[in-house]
Parts: C-alpha cells; structure tokens; sequence
C-alpha cells in the first residue's frame, strides 16, 4: 500500500505543478497609465524624462496635464531607453519644463490564475482613478563663521490627482508642500514651519459637452498673467474654439494664505487648430480685472499667439492696460503696453537653428506701488531682444540614436515597442 500511496502522491504533485505552470500563460496585452515630467524644450520638440524602459514607443501619444486640464497632444517622434523626443500634435497652451505629462503603456503580462472566489472579490471593487504621491525629506547643514550654527529641515509634500471618482464626473487635484526648521546656535534656537497649498481643488467635468468647473485653489489654465487663485472657473473647449471664465481672490504673497485683499474676475476666448491637424496654432485673447478693498488694482487685455511646425515655432504676447482713477494719473494716458514678449526658432536645416526673441516687459504698477514710493522704485523696466544659433538639437538626436541602438534588440521583443528604421 505504502508504494501505492506514493505513486498517487507523486501523481497528485505532477498535476499540481503542471496546473502552476499552466497558470504562467501570458496574458493578453494588459493597458496602464503611466507619468512622466517634461525636462527640455527646443522649437517644436518637447523632451520626456521617459523612455522605453518606462513604456514609451515611437508614435506613442502623450498627454501634457496641467491643474489637471489636458493642455498639449504630443507624439513620441525619437525614443531611447530613458528619454524620448516628442512633436506637438495639438495645443491649448506652449507646455513648459516641469509640466506633467501621462500616456498609455502596453506591455505583456503574467497573469497567475487565482481562485474564482478572489477573482469575484477583485472584481467587485471599484478601479482607483486616484493616483498621487507622498514623499518626505530631511536636510542638514552644519557651517561655522562668527558663530557656529546648525540647520536643520525636515519637510513633508503631498500630491493627489482624481479624474472621475468613483465613475462619478468629480475630480480632484491637490499639491500641499509643509517644512519645518530649526536653526541652532551658541546663543539660542529658533524654529520656523511654513505650509503651503499650491492646489487644493475639486474639479466637475461635464456630462453632456466638453467643459469643466472648478473650485478652490488653482492655476488659471488659459490667462497665464492671472497665475495662481483662489475661486471658481469655468472652461469649454470645442474642435477649434475654446472659452472660459473666472472669480477669485489672490493668495497672500508672502505665506501663500488666504486673502481677499485683491480680487480677480476675468474672461477668456480661444481659436485654435484642431486635433490632428499637422500644424500648431492657437490666439487667445482674455479681459482681466483686479480690484483692492477701495481701489482699482489693475485692468487689463491680453493676447497670446502660438504657432509651431516643423520650421517655425513661434509664441508672442501682448499685454494691454486700462487705466482709469489714480492709475490715468500716474501713466498719464488711457492705455499702456504692460508686456511685449516673443520668441522665435527658425530651423534652417537639420544641423542648425537660429532661436530668437524680443522681451519688452516690465513689472506693471499696482495700486501698492501708488502707495509706496519704494515699492515702485523696486518695479523696474526691463528690455532687450537675443538671437543665438543651436546645433543642440542634433547633438540631442545622435545621443538617442546611439541609445535606440543599444535598446533595439530587447524592444524587438515587447510588444508596442518596435526600433525605428
């Protein structure tokens, strides 16, 4: 009995085993989203700080998200294992360094195969759509002059981004950042804990037509000299219009509170190119007000002007102010030119380009600056103009040539992920 007993024993193991290889099938191409950052802009390419390694392929499309909005469509046009090149396929704003960016990777999984019972548990609970990040870090200096002192900060961040909660039109964007140092000297300490909200917003998305409202702290995604605001807006893109409003206050300067100090109310319109076509362009124009407790802080019109192919990329804007009570006294006309700023890249052949620009800004006289003379003085005039050739962009193109080189062999064997030619 005792051999009988091993030989179904044996048996029962082989099954098992074969059923546990059975189980390591490949899956069918499973999708994920994944993110990135925007690192370096050059004329009509905007560079990834992701590559294949992350998921990226040639034609890969790449979304550039901003407060949450879609602002840019790009196309991945040069890919290497950890930095891609991109064209811009479609824009609302110019995307800048820094700004996120997400896309869709597809890569083929191993899928164990788990009971029925988990499977319905998986199953039942809801996909998150809410991604984000936590992170800490701690800095330490020591430095010894008259006298000797010792610094120390440990810092906490905080960043949460929902797109239609819970399958709910209900989003979320959130960016808190919180500090706390400590300065030890021979004759005492001191501590200091400074927290900031860049952004704290729920946003809706609509239902039935492409619009978003959105309240709380924010960025104003179309009206760049707005900035950062504490209020509601309203924004609507179509196929090549878009338009939008909004109310709110300014956070104070200083500790990035809350204040009702200044009050801004604005309106913006937009044309623009429609997806898919080759060419970039957009001309937006917008009306801004802001307002102290008993006085005009500033009025203004603004126009901005996007246009990128594969030659030219050109941004221009224009700022214009209204003045009226103490502020037509002090410029001594009805309307200033606030703000001129443009800038040109010319790509004369595949080696060299010529970037160029002109920048006649100059920081615009607020109603504090009425009140203080010194304010004012520090307000400064600023002007100049610059044009430099660059051969960065091949030097760039050579580099991940030679990594998509090196990386093609292994991209030949995950699917998505093909060498270029």
């Amino acid at each position: 009995m005792r051999p009988l007993r091993i030989a179904l024993l044996a048996l029962s193991l082989g099954a098992s085993l074969s059923r546990v290889a059975g189980a390591q099938r490949p899956a069918s191409d499973s999708a994920r989203t994944a993110w990135t950052t925007v690192t370096y802009l050059t004329g009509g390419s905007v560079y990834l700080d992701a590559g294949s390694k992350a998921g990226l392929a040639e034609g890969t499309r790449v979304e550039v998200v901003r407060g949450g909005v879609v602002i840019a469509e790009l196309t991945v046009a040069f890919i290497s294992s950890n930095r891609a090149s991109c064209t811009i396929t479609r824009s609302t704003q110019m995307p800048v360094i820094g700004d996120s960016a997400r896309f869709t990777v597809t890569v083929q999984q191993v899928t164990p195969v788990v009971s029925t019972a988990a499977t319905s548990r998986s199953r039942s609970r809801p996909a998150g759509n809410l991604r984000g990040r936590i992170g800490a870090r701690y800095f330490q200096t020591e430095y010894s002059s008259a006298i000797s002192t010792a610094v120390t900060q440990p810092a906490l961040d905080a960043r949460l981004d929902g797109q239609r909660l819970g399958g709910t039109p209900l989003g979320l964007t959130v960016d808190i950042r919180a500090n706390r140092t400590r300065r030890a000297t021979s004759s005492g300490t001191n501590q200091a804990a400074d927290t900031r909200v860049y952004q704290a917003a729920v946003h809706l998305d609509g239902t039935m037509g492409p619009g978003r409202i959105t309240l709380g702290r924010q960025f104003a995604t179309a009206l760049s000299p707005v900035g950062l605001f504490d209020g509601v807006a309203a924004d609507y893109t179509w196929r090549h219009t878009g338009a939008g409003l909004f109310a709110g206050s300014q956070p104070d300067a200083l500790t990035f509170g809350y204040s009702s100090e200044i009050r801004e109310y604005g309106a913006w319109f937009r044309l623009h190119n429609a997806p898919g076509d080759r060419g970039v362009w957009s001309l937006t124009t917008g009306a801004i007000g802001s307002y102290g407790r008993d006085a005009v802080n500033r009025e203004f019109l603004y126009v901005q002007g996007l246009f990128v192919n594969r030659a030219l990329s050109l941004y221009a804007s224009q700022e214009v102010d209204y003045n009226r009570g103490w502020k037509a006294e002090a410029e001594s006309t009805t309307t200033t030119p606030t703000a001129t700023f443009a800038t040109a890249r010319i790509a004369i052949g595949p080696a060299l380009s010529v970037h160029a620009g002109y920048d006649n800004r100059r920081s615009v006289r607020l109603y504090r600056d009425f009140l203080s003379p010194e304010l004012e003085f520090d307000d400064s005039f600023r002007q100049g103009a610059w044009a430099v050739p660059c051969s960065h962009s091949v030097i760039c193109w050579r580099e991940l040539t030679r990594e998509r080189a090196a990386v093609a062999p292994a991209a030949r064997r995950i699917p998505g992920l093909r060498p270029r030619a």
